[in-house]
């Protein structure tokens, strides 16, 4: 695949899997069965031998937790078969996510994704937060019935 389609399909994650909140609809198109998923929350072995369940979870698990967020591929550098995102973020905190109950706190966040490309699919996905951790974020902040 040419590194404008490795791009494009980034996108169409960006926009179905997360804006639309339907990855279900695209995951067999986009990420391969073997995909290796590095990412805080995830022990290593497990995102090895599980890693396209763990990816399916893990988004489908935010964007239910933030049914508002809005995802943005704010800066993307791509060559061969890896795209580099920086995909910040923003919703309000509706639902339980990663241990924490609802704050109902609209929040920012962004993360670097690392994606390199097999046969047009995800096949490593290495995903890096910066500025305050998610998780970090929603506990230092009070609960809003």
């Amino acid at each position: 695949m040419s590194v404008e389609q490795n791009v494009a399909a980034f996108q169409r994650f960006i926009e179905v899997g997360l804006n639309q909140k339907n990855l279900l609809s695209i995951s067999d198109e986009l990420l391969a069965p073997d995909l290796v998923l590095e990412a805080p929350g995830i022990p290593t072995e497990v995102g090895k031998t599980d890693g396209k369940r763990q990816f399916e979870q893990s988004v489908i698990a935010f964007v239910e937790a933030f049914p508002d967020v809005k995802a943005y591929g704010k800066f993307v550098v791509a060559e061969g078969d890896t795209v580099s995102v920086d995909l910040p973020y923003e919703g309000t905190h509706k639902k339980e996510f990663a241990g924490v109950a609802a704050t109902n706190v609209y929040i920012h966040g962004a993360e670097l994704w690392f994606v390199e490309y097999e046969n047009g699919k995800f096949k490593n996905v290495r995903i890096c937060e910066y500025g305050v951790p998610l998780r970090s974020a929603l506990l230092a902040v009070p609960v809003h019935p």
